[in-house]
């Protein structure tokens, strides 16, 4: 059985050969280790297909992703600046495109999309995307990325501006909202066409350290919905990221339309059991208590204890519960795919 068909498996509450694995992003961690900046991978003539294909190679993971980052250029198109040249470090948005919420009016999205469509780094993570795909074929699921409604609209306007502007504004807030609703749609469905088995939704706005349970229910979970509800007739599966306390978000998640939600800073057996038959957990060690942090024989313990909380019966994903730290020992990552390999019948 394929590492794909393990995943989808417990996604879909049944049962396993042995736990899926995986990890979450990952081109912080490749870009570091590979003495690379965003832009040198971009402007590599295979867009970096070789270096991310022997990455995930040597992770062993059953999930591998493109570069997510491809889209962050929308940001340049609507007037604001992005950093990619740093070697080892993540895409920054440097200025937000928009100083108030009511800016959003002067934007199209058909106009934006056919934009970014036309720039070089979209292209490139496209094609990355493309023979990602065409590397593994189904060996493995190919998650393509993006970011949740609220997500995408405090990087508008950078998050303590969005939140302080967030009450002032109410029709201008549910317009930007919708906005960023209509461009993840067609961000996902421009993946979807280019072969994406799945889609990763990463909402760090919707965390518990940066929003109350009622401000998620007010202004992330129905656009959040209206994604999912979306995307549905492309019939594949949707796992939501928020990093952070979420303890808050397991109940209302029920709601969301979504496959499986990574996470971190919550009981595995209280995840497994608000979710079953619902959305699948991935999750949720400590990316640098763990994963950085310990011995690889310590890494394969923690995992090793995970995996007896979880079971077989479908509903996990063992997965750091957010992305990897650059400085993680690849030894340490590997240790965790044997934890998940070795947890059998």
């Amino acid at each position: 059985m394929t590492g794909k068909e393990i995943v989808l498996k417990a996604m879909n509450f049944e049962k396993t050969p042995r736990l899926p694995v995986a990890i979450l992003d990952g081109y912080v961690w490749i870009l570091r280790n590979n003495g690379l900046s965003f832009r040198e991978l971009i402007d590599m003539e295979d867009c970096g297909a070789k270096i991310v294909e022997k990455a995930f190679d040597d992770f062993g993971t059953d999930i591998v992703y493109p570069n997510i980052h491809a889209f962050n250029f929308l940001f340049e198109i609507m007037g604001g600046s992005v950093s990619c040249d740093k070697k080892g470090e993540a895409f920054e948005v440097t200025k937000a495109p928009l100083s108030e919420i009511s800016d959003i009016g002067k934007y199209d999205v058909d106009q934006l999309f056919t934009q970014l469509e036309q720039k070089k780094e979209f292209a490139s993570g496209m094609k990355l995307l493309e023979s990602l795909k065409q590397y593994y074929g189904d060996e493995k699921l190919v998650a393509a990325a993006g970011v949740a409604p609220l997500t995408l609209a405090g990087m508008m306007l950078g998050v303590q501006n969005f939140m302080m502007q967030l009450y002032d504004d109410e029709d201008g807030t549910a317009a930007l909202l919708e906005f960023a609703t209509e461009f993840i749609v067609r961000q996902c469905e421009s993946q979807i066409a280019r072969g994406a088995d799945a889609l990763l939704i990463a909402d760090p706005v919707s965390s518990g350290d940066l929003i109350s349970p009622a401000m998620f229910e007010e202004y992330s979970l129905p656009y959040l919905k209206k994604v999912t509800e979306r995307l549905k007739k492309y019939n594949i599966p949707i796992i939501l990221h928020i990093c952070g306390h979420t303890k808050a978000r397991l109940e209302p998640l029920k709601e969301a339309g979504i496959d499986g939600f990574s996470l971190a800073a919550v009981d595995l057996k209280e995840a497994l059991e608000t979710a079953r038959g619902h959305y699948a957990i991935f999750g949720n060690m400590d990316p640098f208590e763990v994963m950085q942090s310990m011995t690889p024989e310590g890494v394969y313990q923690t995992c090793k204890d995970l995996g007896e909380i979880a079971g077989l019966d479908g509903g996990y994903v063992m997965m750091p519960g957010c992305d990897l730290p650059p400085a993680a020992p690849l030894a340490n990552i590997q240790a965790m795919i044997r934890a998940a390999h070795d947890k059998t019948e």
